[in-house]
């Protein structure tokens, strides 16, 4: 029975010393990045993950279940009337609009993820992404449970409810795709 090599110990990636070397650091694969540059890299990311989040949240929210009310901070901004909603079916809708969009984000955030942050390779692709989905899971019922409870007994804004559950899953989701399902 043969066994396979162990994997080389990775070669730390020196700090950038010239604009053209944080550039090229960012733009390269999650081998090429100081950890500080990929710390950078995992915000710009999770900034593009967020950003689909929210057009995919919002349009489940508008159109699939509807959730938002009239003095919702985003519709003020908006300037738009939202269809009408049973208020204590809003809770639970906000709660599946929120799952629509963790579908979308997450497929999109893997693969921004694993092409530009970090490294692939820890496991087989398919393991790597049901774990990366499993964690983002956990995340989002931490995050979906927070708002839910905020937006049902709190009675505060759906906008804000899901600002509450973004900012509570980054922060979990960073933690464990660095450590756990990539190589750093």
């Amino acid at each position: 029975m043969s066994q396979e090599p162990a994997p080389a110990a990775a070669t730390p990636v020196p700090f950038p010393r010239t604009f053209r070397e944080a550039v090229a650091q960012f733009f390269g694969d999650g081998r090429s990045a100081h950890p500080l540059i990929q710390f950078v890299k995992y915000g710009f990311a999770g900034g593009l993950a967020t950003l689909v989040n929210i057009i995919a949240f919002t349009l489940a929210a508008w159109f699939l279940f509807p959730c938002f009310t009239a003095d919702d901070p985003i519709l003020t901004l908006l300037h738009v009337t939202p269809p009408p909603v049973d208020e204590s079916s809003r809770a639970l809708y906000a709660s599946y609009a929120n799952f629509t969009g963790f579908i979308v984000s997450d497929v999109f955030c893997y693969l921004v993820n694993r092409r530009f942050v970090f490294v692939p390779g820890r496991m087989k692709i398919w393991a790597e992404f049901l774990s990366f989905t499993a964690v983002a899971g956990l995340a989002i019922l931490v995050g979906t449970g927070l708002m839910y409870a905020l937006v049902r007994w709190l009675g505060i804004a759906t906008s804000y409810g899901f600002l509450a559950n973004m900012i509570a899953s980054a922060l979990f989701n960073y933690v464990f795709r660095k450590f756990v399902i990539f190589r750093g």
